[in-house]
């Protein structure tokens, strides 16, 4: 029995439904501080006795979320070093954290509604609050978002909450998008340190690894050198491995002018997003073909509009499944499957799991492709899984140790293309 994949594992990516850059989900930490001691950014970055909030995101593949985890484990052991007086954590795994068994501390599930809440569990704080937000974010539309499962979060949103807060807060907003996030909170009694100012880059940000650097070196560290020196390892940071810097620190200190943080350089000038489309553009973008020269068979499938399907993560175009009987082999299998992801979430339909049974069964994968919005990434073509080292590589685990494939084995892999940022 053979199985042929024709053109299956091919994936559709639209400018309006691929708002996952980077990671697609994200991990957020929160710290607001509000007490007059650090209002002018010269106190300790993280107060004793502070409420901390640590707020994490949606993460898109396996490799995000094992870092995204990481970096909340290692908030956590800094913020328990400086002995606050409650730890709220809303993330996509609560499950996952332990905090200290105390009645004020909280774990919940991160979402909207619930980051909403802190509006109110905040708003009698007497306490210092430090807020510090860090993982994915993205477009919706015209809209800044932050990513969290169901509606994402938006520029308002983080307004709402600060509005509640009474004291001095400090906030670190280190995702796609956070200057739009900064220049709403920026006001009176805020200090704001975010990756971004007013331009929107491509990819996300690296400076969460440098921050928590900064930190373990001193945890007593002050907001406003805290924010200089994050400025300078980041610039450095690129100029070191010679690439052009894809974030822009910046501090928004009360009603002072934004300050950029990071030395820039014409060799190191960061590619910034495009103009955002009008709603008419972004229409004829998902619904026309890409132009560029493509197989016969993607000018046959046509893309869907996100917005009709509103709680769908991915849709099925097209699938044909087709069965030959013959005596050698015996039968012969061929599918044809398009997908097109909508959601951050629908990254999950990239990865296949294709059971089979060698040597009684072989597998052809005659073509798998992902068809991105700038043109197609060819994965591979008229590759034999059991002979092409390439394809030996991506199905590892259907090998038994002794380069040979174990009866019954599944063989796992993933369209790569539909991760690149």
């Amino acid at each position: 029995m053979k199985l042929l994949m024709v053109g299956s594992l091919q994936f559709w990516r639209t400018c309006s439904s691929t708002l996952w850059h980077g990671a697609a989900a994200m991990l957020m930490s929160v710290f607001v501080s509000a007490f007059l001691t650090v209002a002018n950014g010269q106190g300790s970055f993280i107060p004793e006795q502070a409420t901390v909030v640590l707020v994490s995101s949606l993460t898109g593949d396996v490799e995000s979320e094992n870092v995204y985890h990481d970096q909340l484990q290692a908030w956590l052991e800094i913020v328990a070093m400086r002995n606050p007086r409650r730890t709220v954590v809303l993330c996509d795994a609560p499950e996952s954290v332990s905090l200290p068994a105390k009645d004020e501390n909280k774990v919940f599930k991160a979402g909207r509604t619930n980051f909403l809440g802190l509006a109110t569990m905040l708003a009698g704080e007497t306490n210092p609050v430090v807020m510090i937000a860090w993982g994915h974010g993205g477009r919706q539309g015209s809209t800044p978002v932050f990513h969290v499962r169901g509606p994402r979060l938006t520029p308002a949103d983080f307004h709402a909450v600060a509005d509640k807060i009474p004291a001095a807060s400090h906030w670190i907003l280190l995702f796609r998008g956070s200057g739009a996030f900064a220049s709403q909170l920026a006001g009176p009694g805020r200090h704001v340190l975010s990756s971004e100012s007013e331009t929107m880059f491509n990819s996300d940000p690296v400076s969460m690894s440098l921050l928590l650097k900064l930190v373990k070196t001193n945890p007593k560290i002050s907001f406003a050198k805290l924010a200089e020196e994050l400025g300078r390892t980041t610039a450095a940071w690129y100029t070191e491995r010679h690439l052009a810097r894809t974030e822009e620190p910046t501090l928004w200190a009360g009603n002072d002018k934004p300050r950029l943080l990071a030395t820039s350089s014409p060799e190191n000038s960061p590619p910034a997003d495009k103009p955002e489309p009008s709603e008419s553009q972004q229409q004829k973008a998902i619904l026309e073909p890409t132009p560029v020269d493509l197989p016969a068979f993607w000018k046959e499938i046509g893309r869907v509009d996100a917005s009709k399907f509103p709680e769908a993560d991915a849709v099925i175009l097209r699938r044909h499944l087709s069965f030959t009987l013959g005596s050698s082999p015996a039968v012969t299998t061929e599918q044809d499957e398009f997908i097109q992801v909508l959601t951050l979430e629908g990254k999950r339909f990239g990865d296949f799991d294709v059971s089979y049974a060698p040597p009684f069964e072989e597998i052809y994968f005659l073509d798998c492709e992902v068809l991105r919005p700038d043109g197609m990434a060819n994965i591979s073509a008229a590759a034999r899984l059991d002979g092409d080292p390439a394809w030996r590589g991506i199905a590892g685990g259907g090998n038994d140790g002794r380069g040979e494939c174990a009866p019954g084995r599944a063989v796992p892999f993933c369209l790569g293309a539909h991760r690149r940022r």
